[in-house]
């Protein structure tokens, strides 16, 4: 009977210091709980922001993919001022929405239109930007080989080969563009360096590596033509 009191009275002081817990702490408390609230909202809040400017940015990306549709049958001063146009209009979206898909496309759609505009510098830049920003997205690879073959046009050797350099190692059991980047860096030693031990490496690693890609023949050609005037 004692020890049924003694339990019943340790409940009760537990319950008494809870509720006296409870009752000095019920601000902080209270607190904590709208705080948890606010995260909650601004949570949903910003997810739902994120989500209407991603909407936005590809609303004008699609704009802007027409009008480089349209500038195909331009020429002269009215290409080049939708061209100035475009290319102001692509760099807003990329700067609004860095981090969307619209920013990569526009970064493509810049290095593109650069390009044409055989403003290798431009171009070579806004490759650049969008390989080394959106390391994991399906315009990677393909930057990056422009971006090489921009510094190619400008006449910058050293450059392209650390593109191609670049292209070789990135997410490299996925690349589709291996083959190419091993060859033309073979190629660039070749020709650039005028390396030809250098540049057999490369050569041989297209036709080990990859047997059935169409570039393995042109490696093969190298090889053989190396062979031939080697002393």
């Amino acid at each position: 009977m004692e020890k049924k009191k003694d339990e019943r009275s340790t409940r009760e002081r537990f319950v008494d210091s809870l509720s006296g817990f409870l009752q000095r702490n019920r601000v902080a408390m209270l607190s904590i709980a709208i705080l948890a609230l606010v995260g909650i909202a601004s949570f949903a809040i910003y997810a739902e922001v994120s989500s209407r400017r991603a909407e936005d940015a590809l609303v004008r990306l699609e704009a802007a993919q027409a009008r480089v549709d349209e500038r195909q049958g331009l020429s002269g001063e009215e290409q080049d001022a939708l061209d100035t146009e475009l290319l102001s209009d692509l760099a807003d979206i990329v700067d609004s929405h860095p981090r969307t898909y619209a920013a990569q496309r526009s970064l493509f759609l810049m290095g593109i239109i650069n390009m044409d505009r055989e403003d290798y510098g431009q171009a070579a830049e806004a490759f650049g930007r969008l390989a080394d920003r959106f390391t994991d997205g399906h315009l990677a690879f393909i930057a990056r080989a422009n971006q090489a073959t921009a510094y190619e046009e400008q006449g910058d050797a050293d450059s392209a080969l650390t593109a191609y350099r670049q292209l070789l190692e990135l997410r490299p059991s996925a690349n589709p563009l291996r083959a190419r980047a091993l060859f033309s860096i073979g190629r660039l030693t070749e020709t650039a360096v005028q390396d030809s031990d250098g540049a057999r490496e490369y050569y041989e690693r297209v036709v080990n590596e990859f047997p059935q890609s169409d570039w393995t023949s042109l490696a093969r050609n190298r090889l053989l033509a190396l062979t031939t005037v080697a002393p």
